[in-house]
Protein backbone atom coordinates (compact mmCIF):
# COMPACT_ATOMS: atom_id res chain seq x y z
CA UNK A 1 0.00 0.00 0.00
CA UNK A 2 2.76 2.49 0.95
CA UNK A 3 4.71 1.87 -2.28
CA UNK A 4 1.61 2.58 -4.34
CA UNK A 5 1.13 5.85 -2.46
CA UNK A 6 4.75 6.85 -2.95
CA UNK A 7 4.57 6.15 -6.68
CA UNK A 8 1.66 8.60 -6.92
CA UNK A 9 3.71 11.45 -5.50
CA UNK A 10 6.91 12.79 -7.01
CA UNK A 11 9.69 12.97 -4.44
CA UNK A 12 11.74 16.16 -4.44
CA UNK A 13 14.94 14.44 -3.30
CA UNK A 14 16.42 11.62 -5.36
CA UNK A 15 19.10 9.06 -4.60
CA UNK A 16 22.24 9.03 -6.74
CA UNK A 17 20.80 6.09 -8.69
CA UNK A 18 17.49 7.88 -9.32
CA UNK A 19 19.28 11.13 -10.24
CA UNK A 20 21.49 9.26 -12.71
CA UNK A 21 18.45 7.76 -14.38
CA UNK A 22 16.71 11.15 -14.41
CA UNK A 23 19.56 12.94 -16.22
CA UNK A 24 20.63 9.98 -18.35
CA UNK A 25 24.09 9.51 -16.82
CA UNK A 26 25.73 6.72 -14.85
CA UNK A 27 25.80 6.65 -11.08
CA UNK A 28 29.57 7.11 -11.23
CA UNK A 29 29.20 10.20 -13.43
CA UNK A 30 26.70 11.72 -10.98
CA UNK A 31 29.01 10.98 -8.04
CA UNK A 32 31.90 12.66 -9.88
CA UNK A 33 29.75 15.73 -10.56
CA UNK A 34 28.93 15.87 -6.83
CA UNK A 35 32.56 15.34 -5.73
CA UNK A 36 33.81 18.00 -8.16
CA UNK A 37 31.27 20.52 -6.84
CA UNK A 38 29.45 20.76 -10.18
CA UNK A 39 26.17 19.42 -8.88
CA UNK A 40 24.48 20.64 -5.69
CA UNK A 41 23.52 17.94 -3.23
CA UNK A 42 22.27 17.25 0.28
CA UNK A 43 24.38 15.05 2.50
CA UNK A 44 22.77 13.36 5.49
CA UNK A 45 25.25 11.18 7.33
CA UNK A 46 26.79 9.15 4.48
CA UNK A 47 23.78 9.37 2.18
CA UNK A 48 23.85 11.77 -0.77
CA UNK A 49 20.53 13.08 -2.05
CA UNK A 50 19.92 15.37 -5.01
CA UNK A 51 17.13 17.90 -5.33
CA UNK A 52 15.24 17.46 -8.60
CA UNK A 53 15.17 21.26 -8.95
CA UNK A 54 18.96 21.36 -8.84
CA UNK A 55 19.10 18.65 -11.50
CA UNK A 56 16.77 20.67 -13.73
CA UNK A 57 18.93 23.75 -13.16
CA UNK A 58 22.09 21.79 -14.02
CA UNK A 59 20.46 20.60 -17.24
CA UNK A 60 19.47 24.17 -18.18
CA UNK A 61 22.93 25.53 -17.33
CA UNK A 62 24.68 22.93 -19.46
CA UNK A 63 22.40 23.24 -22.45
CA UNK A 64 24.24 24.12 -25.64
CA UNK A 65 22.29 26.08 -28.22
CA UNK A 66 22.56 25.01 -31.83
CA UNK A 67 24.54 27.34 -34.01
CA UNK A 68 22.53 29.02 -36.72
CA UNK A 69 23.98 28.34 -40.15
CA UNK A 70 23.82 31.22 -42.63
Amino acid sequence: MRKQFLKQISPRLLTVREAAEYIGRTETAVRELVWNGKLAHIRTDRRVMLDIRDLDSWIDTNRVAEETKV
